[in-house]
């Protein structure tokens, strides 16, 4: 319970700066990170652990109730790492692979579709009918022997069967936002990429020397989270990126 109440208070301070995106049923879900944990949809918040994934109703969130727990995958113990909610649906990352599961407003979430890759750090986002998948190597990937490093753009318009689109090489790929058209990709600073043509992306602007871990894309701004840092850009105009703000994180 105090985990979880750990995670609530985290949410709170994240709930000013939050967009809510409408999802079937009339219900929210709230932006997050492509490297979280948990994702909030209406009053249901959805959380991985290393091999599972967890229901919680947090209507009362002094309260929250857990409703059901369930195993990721086959065998997967310890390697669940992330997860992230659009359009009913949960895109659950590890490192092995990606898992996608569907859900109805208060109901438990089904397993629906995989995606199978080498072993490696695994962050998503996803539309409608694409998903992007990072995939670095690092002693916690892959005991550092491992040297896949990069992005792939997934078709997932059918959810039961994923299918690669295209694999694009990166440096050493963290997290992902995205925003329409726009893509934001944590390589070496920030790469920013049109995904119009997701078979020949182009990669807009590139953005070195920043800190930058995960990236959460709120209407115009770009909060940047970083080892050290964590930054405010205002991209309202991809051709003129301003620093709003930094904050020191040590």
């Amino acid at each position: 319970m105090k985990n979880i109440l750990t995670i609530l208070s985290f949410l709170v301070f994240f709930s000013n700066c939050q967009k809510d995106i409408q999802i079937g049923g009339g219900s929210t879900v709230g932006s997050g990170g492509s490297l979280a944990r948990f994702a909030i949809v209406g009053d249901m918040m959805y959380v991985v652990t290393f091999d599972s994934l967890k229901t919680f109703n947090i209507a009362n969130q002094l309260a929250p109730t857990l409703v059901n727990g369930q195993r990721i995958g086959w065998n997967e113990g310890g390697n669940i790492e992330t997860i992230f909610a659009f359009n009913n649906r949960l895109f659950i990352g590890s490192k092995t692979g990606l898992f996608i599961y569907s859900f109805k407003s208060g109901q438990i979430p089904k397993y629906e579709g995989q995606y199978e890759h080498m072993t490696g750090c695994d962050p998503v986002v996803a539309n409608d009918s694409l998903a992007f998948v990072t995939v670095r190597n690092g002693r916690t990937c892959r005991n550092g022997f491992s040297q896949l490093n990069e992005m792939t753009v997934l078709d997932v318009k059918d959810i039961n069967y994923p299918k690669v689109l295209k694999k694009y090489p990166m440096t050493f790929p963290a997290g992902v936002g995205l925003d329409g058209k726009t893509l934001f990709v944590c390589d070496d600073g920030i790469k920013i990429f049109d995904i119009t043509d997701p078979l020949s992306m182009t990669q807009y602007k590139y953005l070195p020397n920043i800190d930058a871990l995960d990236v959460i894309p709120l209407n115009g701004t770009l909060l940047v989270i970083g080892n050290k840092k964590l930054t405010q850009l205002d991209y309202k105009d991809l051709n003129n990126i301003k620093t709003i703000s930094v904050f020191d994180l040590r």
